[in-house]
C-alpha cells in the first residue's frame, strides 16, 4: 500500500513539472508588436518592440530583407538597431539565439 502512494505522488509530481515546462514555452514566443520609426535611412537607428526577445544584444540577430542589422541594446521587450546599407522596404526578423524562436513583423518598414 504505501508504494502505491508512493508511486500516485511521484506520477503526480511528473505532471506538474510537465505542465509547467510546457506553460513556460508557450509564453516564450518571440513577437514584434511594432517599430519606430516606420522609415529610416541606412545607419539611423530603429526600436523594435515586442516580446521574447533576449536582453543581451549579442543573442537577438534581427535582419530586415534579409541584411542583418546590427543590434546595439536588447532588453526582454525592445532591440534597439541600425538600418544596414543595401536594404529597402521590407519586414523585419527577429531571431532570439538562446529561445531559437523567430519572428517576422507585421508592417513593412521603408528605407
Amino acid at each position: 500500500m504505501m508504494k502505491s502512494k508512493f508511486f500516485i505522488q511521484l506520477i503526480k509530481q511528473i505532471i506538474f513539472v510537465a505542465v509547467l515546462f510546457i506553460a513556460s514555452a508557450v509564453n516564450a514566443q518571440t513577437k514584434i508588436s511594432s517599430f519606430s520609426p516606420t522609415s529610416a535611412e541606412v545607419g539611423e537607428t530603429v526600436t523594435i518592440t515586442g516580446t521574447g526577445f533576449d536582453a543581451t544584444a549579442s543573442n537577438n540577430i534581427v535582419r530586415l530583407n534579409g541584411m542583418k542589422c546590427t543590434v546595439s541594446a536588447a532588453t526582454a521587450t525592445q532591440l534597439t538597431v541600425t538600418v544596414p546599407a543595401g536594404t529597402g522596404y521590407g519586414k523585419f526578423l527577429v531571431t532570439n539565439l538562446v529561445t531559437n524562436l523567430s519572428t517576422y513583423s507585421n508592417n513593412k518598414f521603408v528605407v
